[in-house]
């Protein structure tokens, strides 16, 4: 009797881990992770904790006049982190300002330049080993600290499905879906400021990292090719632009927003539709660019 329960209990578990593996590698539950991923990476990388500043352009101190040293890297790979409270620390020790020239995401090859340092001659090698210790490189990125990958992870999705050996509109939509959940994170947040500076006030390091445009921009770019034979996927985009737009409350955002629909729809003109298809896409396109357009965000 108990062998015979362990043995349905044993059929019991294979089932459902059967069940479960299926589960996981369907696209729409990859996506749902994927987009739970890029959530967490805008939550790390843009707190939503009023620390930023409003609007793309921000106050920045002045750099050093003179011509700093570059410093490069020793090995390949991708930037997966940089640590910037050591790079801050070193240089306040030495009294030296940094500006990091990589970010998480980027490729570097052996000699890519990691940092433009300026400081004394003495501090050269230590602030010189100091970074190349503080910009970690690894085989393949990851989306801990890196927002482009988890965008084009989704956005990936979208365009391997509209290919022509694909041709699965209804997995692109929800691949566009899920993007825009990160997307209207991202643009509602306030931009962290890229200069650290030490107690004093003085500026120690200038780390630029992505902007909101940026993503917004790959995001567009390069689904709108692969969209145009597809009305469901263009109105997902109509609906992905309305709601990203209703989250920012930058004004540059959404007329970043309105213009990528208008390359959108060029896009769509120059492909020689029916009237009658042309006519629909520029009365659904007009509501929108001009809610876009608005003073206030949409929501």
């Amino acid at each position: 009797t108990v062998a015979l329960l362990l043995a349905l209990l044993s059929i019991g578990v294979l089932v459902y881990f059967i069940h479960h593996v299926s589960d996981s590698v369907q696209v729409w539950t990859l996506a749902q992770r994927t987009s739970a991923d890029l959530l967490e990476v805008v939550n790390r990388v843009f707190p939503d904790d009023g620390g930023g500043e409003t609007g793309q352009c921000r106050t920045l101190a002045e750099l050093p006049t003179t011509d700093g040293v570059a410093v490069r890297a020793d090995s390949s790979g991708y930037v997966v982190a940089v640590r910037d409270s050591q790079l801050v620390s070193a240089a306040t020790r030495h009294d030296a300002v940094m500006m990091l020239r990589v970010r998480p995401g980027n490729f570097c090859v052996e000699g890519t330049t990691l940092a433009t340092v300026w400081s004394d001659a003495a501090a050269r090698d230590v602030l010189e080993g100091t970074v190349r210790s503080a910009v970690i490189l690894a085989e393949e990125r990851t989306t801990d600290k890196d927002v482009m990958f988890a965008v084009q992870q989704l956005v990936e999705m979208a365009v391997r499905a509209l290919s022509p050996s694909t041709n699965d509109p209804f997995t692109a939509v929800n691949a566009l879906d899920q993007v825009s959940v990160g997307l209207c994170a991202l643009v509602s947040r306030p931009l962290p400021s890229p200069d650290r500076r030490d107690e004093a006030g003085v500026l120690r390091l200038r780390n630029p990292g992505v902007v909101p445009t940026e993503a917004l921009e790959f995001v567009f770019d390069a689904i709108r090719v692969y969209a145009l034979e597809h009305p469901l996927v263009l109105q997902a985009i109509l609906e992905m632009s309305a709601r990203v737009g209703g989250r920012a409350q930058d004004l540059a955002l959404r007329e970043h927003l309105a213009n990528q629909l208008d390359l959108l729809l060029a896009a769509y003109e120059r492909t020689s539709p029916q009237a009658h298809d042309l006519s629909r896409l520029r009365t659904r396109v007009a509501p929108v660019r001009q809610n876009l357009l608005a003073s206030g965000a949409l929501d």
